[in-house]
């Protein structure tokens, strides 16, 4: 009795786990929208070609080798934000500031927690395809994984 029990907790918790088809055409249609609306806004081209100008100016930041990060041909959207090889662009507070994020490191997940580390520029779009970086900093956030 308790291993049927435990076989059906387990195929229970994979409905939630497993993508069906819809779920999938609605995360694209989402990722569809979000570069849609961020290309409206800015000149992502510019915004590419604005972070590879200032992880070449800056290089080693707060002790984060900059140059190891990768930065891809374009930017590309998932559903929550746009992803440029190695680096993130989230919106900010307003419309006309943004974060540029790098996740550099994360240590071994021990019981089910982790530490990301994390470098930042946070920017300001002073025109539609004219930005500058407002300030640049290194974090780091727990991370705890809820599903294993």
């Amino acid at each position: 009795m308790k291993s049927l029990l435990i076989i059906m907790l387990g195929l229970l918790s994979m409905g939630f786990i497993v993508d069906s088809p819809e779920a999938r055409r609605n995360e694209e249609r989402r990722s569809r929208e979000l570069l849609h609306a961020l290309s409206r806004q800015y000149d992502l081209r510019k915004i590419r070609e604005f972070l590879v100008k200032e992880v070449q100016s800056k290089q080693v930041y707060e002790g984060v080798d900059l140059s190891k990060s990768k930065i891809g041909p374009r930017w590309t959207a998932t559903s929550a934000v746009l992803v440029c090889g190695d680096w993130m662009m989230m919106g900010g507070q307003n419309e006309n500031q943004f974060r540029l994020i790098w996740e550099y490191d994360k240590t071994p997940e021990i019981k089910g927690e982790y530490v990301q580390k994390s470098f930042a520029f946070e920017c300001l779009k002073v025109s539609h395809s004219e930005f500058r970086v407002v300030s640049a900093h290194k974090y780091e956030e727990q991370m705890i994984i809820l599903i294993p």
